[in-house]
């Protein structure tokens, strides 16, 4: 008995030269796991289509590009840009519209809203600013939908400018930092672009503030 006690008194000194836990003289993948440092996981890049599904914002857009029989085209491999309005765009029309849209009878109505809303061809934000200023203030391009959508920057960022008699009452002007892209759609409606540049394999994703409702 005393010799098996005095067995487990030099293992447990053992251990405990070694920083008493066996973790730490163990697996060096444990160690980094009981640290708590974190795990480095490679961001995957899906098609246009997947990319708003798994997207808290785009679930209604992909949605009705599904219903609308559009889910080949934006998540197959020609390049595309979506301008996709967000969830609470859509919150922004009136029941009746919604309804419409979701109507089975409506189907290809539905399928050119939906194409209003897609580029043929793959613009990132800068792309689309460069040839904002190479026309002289806006640009058009085609959509499936065989409209032109006309972009332009919209001056939401204004300044100071102190007046030529130095009175108090200073001209507010357009800030230099205006970086704010508008979309319209021709016969449709206008949303401004609040965030811009979501990557997909197939091609990019902007997002819209309110839908542009033919």
């Amino acid at each position: 008995m005393m010799r098996r006690l005095s067995t487990l008194l030099l293992v447990t000194a053992a251990l405990s030269a070694c920083g008493g836990d066996p973790i730490e003289g163990g697996d060096p993948a444990a160690q980094v796991k009981a640290s708590g440092t974190p795990e480095v996981h490679a961001i995957v890049l899906t098609d246009a289509l997947t990319t708003m599904r798994n997207h808290p914002d785009f679930t209604i857009f992909a949605d009705l590009v599904r219903q609308a029989g559009l889910a080949p085209r934006v998540s197959g491999k020609a390049p595309i840009t979506v301008f996709a309005p967000t969830d609470s765009a859509f919150d922004k029309l009136s029941p009746a519209r919604r309804a419409e849209l979701i109507d089975p009878a409506q189907r290809e109505a539905l399928a050119a809203f939906v194409s209003a809303h897609i580029l043929v061809g793959r613009a990132s934000a800068r792309d689309l600013g460069e040839a904002i200023n190479r026309s002289g203030g806006s640009t058009s391009y085609q959509t499936l939908a065989g409209k032109p959508l006309t972009l332009t920057r919209s001056d939401l960022n204004m300044t100071e400018k102190p007046s030529a008699n130095n009175e108090q009452d200073a001209e507010m002007v357009p800030s230099a930092a205006n970086n704010v892209l508008n979309v319209e759609e021709q016969g449709g409606g206008a949303s401004l672009v609040t965030a811009t540049d979501i990557e997909a394999t197939n091609g990019v994703v902007h997002a819209l503030e309110s839908v542009l409702v033919p």
